[in-house]
């Protein structure tokens, strides 16, 4: 796997496409599909930009495809904690372009998903 699968795979993620991408890390789409494609390599401004709006993305996995980091998922209660958060802080988040971007695109792929079955 080379960094532009694996930042497909954050755009995945994150419900994002080269557009949406492009937009909030101010590259071309064009950049952007590039980079996805593996036909050029970021640049480190890029890398940075990417570990800035995403601080759960390892730079190291980022760059090498490996990583130190612990990945395990959250328990029920540390779930339930980031729940209350997000609820109790539901207003201001929604003033966050990224974070507004993200719950939106991530709401029409759910919304897709139920209009299928």
């Amino acid at each position: 796997m080379k960094i532009g699968d694996r930042i497909n795979k954050i755009m995945t993620n994150k419900g994002l496409n080269y557009n949406s991408l492009s937009k909030i890390t101010g590259y071309s789409d064009v950049q952007v599909r590039r980079i996805c494609l593996n036909e050029s390599v970021p640049k480190v401004d890029f890398i940075q930009h990417i570990c800035s709006l995403f601080p759960d993305v390892d730079v190291e996995w980022l760059i090498t495809g490996e990583s130190k980091k612990k990945t395990d998922k959250l328990s029920s209660d540390e779930l339930e904690e980031v729940a209350i958060t997000v609820f109790d802080n539901w207003e201001e988040l929604m003033k966050n372009r990224l974070f507004k971007a993200n719950f939106e695109s991530k709401a029409a792929s759910w919304a897709l998903k139920l209009n299928k079955k």
